[in-house]
Parts: structure tokens; sequence; C-alpha cells
């Protein structure tokens, strides 16, 4: 894991001119890769590349980057991990290729030397994102891994093409003449909470989408792009056997997760896993914990209010699979304490609030491990998020109410609170005596809102939603930036396009960069089985009732679980990993909910609009609806704004 830069101009420069640019870059990217760094310049002084390195994968100095050839035609950043390339090399080998290191950097240079660009990629097994210098052509490709697990951004302007990891790389390195904020993005932002790919919240730069690369020639001054994504996912070596059976598909996805785990538990430096006591997490654990020899290193996060609070589960499973456990235990106070950490560490405005549980619990792992496995990707692959299938259930019998059922119904909302749908909901629960789950009023909201929508592919948008009044709020029309979502009207076709709707917006927009950010800012690395290009080939060619069967999601992981944890740790309602967010908003954050939202703030930044914002503060607070995802993203953007906003024009 770490942190590349660089750029190629358009026209000649001096080594002190690239070194201006490249030079904040580097210093920038330093937690990603606070073990080396370096930097490359080529010999017409029209390139420059650097590295912050954070070594997992050979320790050496040998095996610092920028890294090139022995022949020194070719050089190479790169950020990742390639799984595979004890086999790689093996056939590199072959060919006489004789390796100087251990590491992958130097397995993936000679593949893109001695394979090309296309075939190396087709071959990788790994998460990654590099540039690759041809210097007898004057050839720059950059590349990104089939799923985003690791960012690259890009900027093109009139003085060449600038990239980087982090988008504050290139903030810092003078390469942008001025910094304009997309309203597109913008709109994104306050719709979905982040900005998906190829945006960025600034004006000329990019996100480089997932599983694409971009080539930069240099003679002809041409800039091309290539979606890689399909001839990998069939190529003959993620090619899958016959799984349409259910036991075949199990016995496939049992041998394949212990082959994946297996590779990527490789590394030179202590390694661990996050264990939320969720089926994915769990399952990714009792794999890892099955192939080790000693108790793994797992860490996990609670809060204090237990009605978002997992960690008991993922004690108990703990103790039953024999693992080193630890803890941590939020309570507001400590969200208050992480702000300032949380706006640094994304560089555009990012509304996930899990980020600051994931902040805490990379915080506390790195103390013990620099490598943890995570249950990432889970629910994306194997159906395991409630709006796959309760968004077209909700619609299809929301629409079928005759008119007069649905007006009762909105005006019995309307007079109900969500504050105390919550509070009769947990009193029944209580009485029941049966596990209870979270933000119930928010739900109910939710729900609701379906007879306003003509079909069920525009009421996942309006859930998949932070505001969707955007003209109000920022006075862009409200469908400004909606990424499209297509479904057929029927089940099975809505489920699949919900899964992938979410694999190519959501995951990598969202959940991804929250993963990266969050623990590059410690200086660990997460890798995540389960998105592994063998288990996505793998979820590809299954049907859908391996994955949703009679209503239960995730069926084939839960059944693949029940055969290393008994199901009585496993049943029970999913929680999630998101804080508290709307109570902390009335407490411990009611304090910085009035600075940054007040009408001062408001009208200075000169973005968001007053009634908008103070009628939603109002409507939370009194309790009257439940508006936390709403306010947590303006108090996010005004945070980021004040930051920044000498420096950045709205376009």
């Amino acid at each position: 894991m770490c942190g590349i830069s660089g750029l190629a101009l358009f026209n000649k420069a001096s080594s002190m001119e690239l070194r201006s640019y490249l030079d904040p870059m580097v210093e920038n990217q330093n937690h990603r890769g606070p073990d080396a760094s370096g930097i490359h310049i080529n010999d017409q002084k029209t390139l420059a590349l650097g590295h912050n390195r954070l070594s997992i994968i050979d320790l050496s100095f040998s095996a610092n980057q920028p890294m090139s050839s022995e022949c020194g035609n070719f050089t190479i950043v790169f950020n990742g991990e390639i799984y595979n390339h004890k086999e790689l090399a093996t056939i590199l080998e072959r060919q006489g290729i004789i390796f100087r290191t251990h590491s992958d950097t130097e397995v993936l240079l000679y593949c893109l030397i001695c394979l090309g660009v296309d075939e190396t990629i087709r071959n990788l097994k790994g998460m990654y994102a590099f540039a690759f210098y041809d210097s007898k052509e004057d050839v720059l490709t950059l590349a990104r891994d089939y799923i985003g697990e690791k960012p690259l951004h890009y900027c093109i302007n009139e003085r060449g093409l600038a990239f980087s990891s982090e988008l504050k790389a290139l903030f810092a390195s003078g390469f942008l003449k001025t910094k304009e904020i997309n309203k597109e993005s913008l709109a994104q932002y306050f719709r979905y909470g982040y900005i998906p790919s190829p945006n960025t919240i600034i004006n000329q730069c990019y996100k480089l989408h997932p599983g694409h690369s971009l080539t930069y020639f240099s003679r002809d001054k041409k800039i091309t792009t290539k979606d890689h994504r399909r001839e990998t996912l069939t190529s003959e070596k993620n090619k899958c056997p016959n799984v349409e059976d259910y036991p075949s598909a199990k016995s496939a996805l049992k041998h394949r997760l212990n082959s994946i785990i297996e590779r990527q538990s490789i590394s030179d430096v202590p390694l661990g896993a996050f264990l939320s006591g969720g089926i994915d997490s769990t399952l990714v654990t009792s794999v890892l914990q099955s192939q080790s020899e000693s108790p793994v290193d797992t860490f996990t996060i609670g809060f204090t209010n237990k009605a978002f609070d997992e960690s008991s589960y993922a004690k108990d499973i703990s103790n039953y699979l024999g693992t080193n456990h630890n803890e941590v235990i939020l309570d507001g106070n400590d969200l208050v304490e992480m702000l300032d950490t949380y706006c640094d560490v994304f560089d555009e405005p990012f509304a996930d609030a899990s980020a600051l549980p994931s902040l805490a619990i990379n915080k506390h792992a790195r103390k013990s491990v620099k490598v943890c496995l995570s249950g990432d990707g889970g629910d994306e692959l194997f159906c395991g998020y409630n709006r796959y299938s309760h968004t077209f259930q909700a619609h299809t019998r929301m629409s079928k109410l005759p008119s007069w059922a649905a007006r009762t119904i909105e005006l019995a909302h309307g007079s109900l609170s969500s504050e105390k749908v919550d509070h009769f909901y947990h009193v029944l629960m209580r009485i029941l005596r049966r596990p209870t789950s979270s933000n119930i009023g928010l739900k109910l909201q939710k729900l609701v809102a379906a007879k306003n929508y003509k079909s069920a592919s525009e009421y996942y948008t309006y859930l998949c939603s932070y505001w969707t009044n955007l003209e109000d709020l920022i006075g862009v029309s409200d469908d400004t930036g909606v990424v499209p979502f297509i479904s057929n009207e029927n089940e099975v076709d809505f489920i699949k396009s919900a899964m992938s709707w979410d694999m190519e917006n959501y995951l990598p927009g969202d959940n991804l960069v929250k993963t990266d950010r969050t623990s590059m800012h410690n200086n660990l690395e997460i890798r995540v089985p389960l998105l592994d290009i063998d288990m996505l080939a793998l979820s590809n060619s299954m049907p859908l009732d391996h994955k949703y069967y009679k209503s239960q999601k995730k069926f084939i992981l839960k059944d693949t679980l029940t055969d290393y944890v008994p199901s009585k740790y496993i049943d029970r309602p999913k929680m999630g990993f998101t804080p508290p967010i709307g109570d902390w908003l009335n407490s411990c954050l009611n304090e910085q909910l009035r600075e940054y939202l007040s009408s001062e703030r408001i009208r200075k930044g000169g973005i968001l609009s007053e009634p908008a914002i103070f009628q939603t503060i109002t409507e939370h607070q009194t309790g009257f609806r439940d508006h936390s995802n709403k306010l947590w993203a303006a108090l996010i953007f005004q945070r980021w704004h004040e930051r920044h906003y000498e420096h950045i024009k709205i376009s």
C-alpha cells in the first residue's frame, strides 16, 4: 500500500520546475507511505513520477519505488498488492527474467514489459493503481484495478497531465491554476453522500474509472482510455466451473474463498482481521483462523448506544473461534474529537458517517498489525442489503393500495413523529423480547415515500439519496447528477440491476473510498478477499436464487459460514456499521450543527439555502422527522468548504 503521483508536461521543462510540482505531491501523501519515498525524472525533462511506500512485501531498500528495469527504459510507481505475483514471476523466469527482489512491484514491472498492458491486466489478481512509463516510446499508462479498491485521480489542462492517489496531492502541486467547484458533483454529493466516478468536487480533476487505463502518447500529445473489465472477467484464468446447481456453487465458493484468503494473508509484517459480528467479516475471519496455527488478531468497534452496537456478538464469535480479540467502544464525544481528522482525511465532501468508526478501529488495529483483512463487498456481490428486496416489494404494494388507503397512511404518518415511532417500536420489542433494529422512524419515512414514485427504479434512487430537493437546497434542478438506474419491472431483474448499480457506483464511490482513506491515514493496509477477481467471477456466474433464497439475503454465504460457526451466532437482524448520528446531532454535535449551519455561516458560504437548512434542522430537533443523513451531509460540506473556500470558487 502506497501513494503514487506524477505528471507529464506537454512541453519540456527543467528538473527544478518538475520538482516544484512533484515534491509537494509526494509530501502530501506521506501518510500513505511513511517507510520510504522517491522520485524519477525522465531524460527529456517532460515527465516526473513520485512514490510513498508502506512496506508490506520485501521490506528491503531494493524494493523501493519508483522502480526501473535493468535496462533503464521502463519505470513504474505502484500502489496496492498483486496477490498472484509469485505465479507470475514463475512464468517470467521461464522467459529468462532474473529478479533482483522478492517484491510484487518488480513482477508487475516485468509483466508490463514482457506481456504488455492488456495481457498483464487480464492476468492480475490484486488491488492496484499504477503508472508505467516506457521511455523508448515516450508513453505513460495509468491503470486502476477492476473494482476500484485503490484510488487514482488525474487532471488534464493546458500544461499537461498530472495524477495522484489522493486529490489533496493535486491541490498541493500548483498544477491547477484555479479551483472551481463542479456543480454536478456538488449535486451528486448532496444526493448520494459521495461523488461517483469520474467526477470530483473540482473542475478539471477526475477519478479514473475502476477497471480502466489511461494512456498518454507524448509524441502525438494524445490521450486515450480503455475499459478492461469485460475481457478481464471473461479471461480463461478467471472462468468458473458450472455453478448452476447449489451444491456445486457452495463447494466452489468455499474452495475459492480458502484459496483467496491463503494468498491474501501472505505478508512480511503482522496481519489481522476486522470482526464486526456480521456475516461477511465472520466468514473471512473464520477461514483465516482455520488456516492459522496461532490466534488471529481481530478488531471490532462498538457504541455506547446499544441499538447500534454489535460488539457483544463479535466477542462471542471471537471466543468461539479462539481469536485474540480487541474492541473499541465509542460515544458521541469521541466523534466530536475526530471531526477535524475526518475532514482532513477526505479531500472532497464525503458524508458516510461510518467513516468515523472506521477511523477509530483502523487507528487501534495499527498498534498491533500493519495489514487487516475486511469483509467488505459481501453485500454487493451476494445480495445483502435490505433495499435490494424491500424496494421492489414496498413499491409494488404501495402502488396497489387504493387511493383512500394510501391517503390514510400518509395522514397517519404525518401526525406521528419519527421519534415516537422509534419509541413505540423499542417498547414493543422489549415486551416481545425480540432483538431490535435501528432507525425505525427513518425507515418508515422511506416506506411511506414509495407511493410518490412511478417505478421501483425511481424509488431505489430515492432510497440511495440524502437530499432529493436539490433545487431548494443549492439551486440546481432536482435531477442534476443522477446516475441512471435502469431495470425491467420484475423482481429478479430489479434486484440484479440494483446490485449492479451498487457495484458500479456505491461500492467504489463510497465503501472503498472509506476503506482506503481511513486505513491509509493510519498507515494500515486493508485487503478485501470477497472482492477478489476470482470471487467476483464466481458471483457473476451464480443464479440469483443461490444468493437470495426464500427471502433470505446472502443465503449461500450464511450457509457456508455454518460450516465454521454455529448458526446461533449469526441468526439476527442486519445492523450495519453506521453510528447513531441522529442522536448525536441532537446532543454532542448540536453545538457544531448550530455553529456551522448558522444563518451567518450559510450566507458567508454562499452555496446552501438558509430556509431549506432551517426547516430541516427544526423538523429534526423537534423529533418530527429523522433528517440525520441530510444534516450530516450539510454539516460535513460546510466544514469542508470553510476549510477551502478562500481558494475554491463555484463554477
